[in-house]
């Protein structure tokens, strides 16, 4: 979109020549900047955005969410999560869903510590869910496993 504010040729009584860029056209320039980034998903300036997370392992549990929020800069988005598991013996892979944004690449989140119990957390490519895995074993956490505990992480991933 273009501007359609004109800057101004010596409108400060300076006697210089050349452009004086003025406030209003400033505005306008800053606005079109922030649109562009809301317009696209980018978060503007340091938006903190909330997201809820969901059991993606099928067993439709109720995740407890005591604080997750995002952040998207161009196609880089940081993701933090604070999330509690029901007591359940389910015995399914244990997968969170509801990112915020479709993942665009293979990429582990890193090793956390939930309370005492170690997890790598790694956001799956082709259905948008994150994996949570026991660094030691390499194998899937279970539902059961993390039954009654928080688990606390944060990431990056693309878009």
């Amino acid at each position: 979109m273009p501007i359609t504010r004109t800057a101004i040729v010596d409108d400060d009584g300076t006697g210089k020549t050349g452009t004086v860029i003025d406030n209003a056209w400033k505005q306008q320039l800053y606005d079109q900047i922030d649109a562009f980034g809301l317009s696209t998903g980018a978060a503007v300036g340091n938006t903190i955005v909330p997201w809820t997370p969901i059991d993606a392992s099928g067993a439709g549990l109720a995740l407890g969410n005591a604080g997750c929020a995002y952040v998207k800069i161009g196609r880089v988005v940081l993701l933090a999560a604070n999330i509690s598991y029901p007591a359940t013996s389910n015995g399914a892979s244990a997968y969170i869903g509801g990112l915020p944004f479709a993942n665009q690449g293979n990429y582990t989140g890193g090793v956390f510590t939930t309370y005492g119990v170690a997890n790598t957390f790694f956001i799956t490519y082709a259905d948008n869910r994150i994996r949570v895995m026991n660094p030691a074993t390499g194998l899937d956490r279970t539902n059961a496993n993390l039954s009654g505990l928080i688990i606390v992480f944060n990431g990056f991933y693309f878009t």
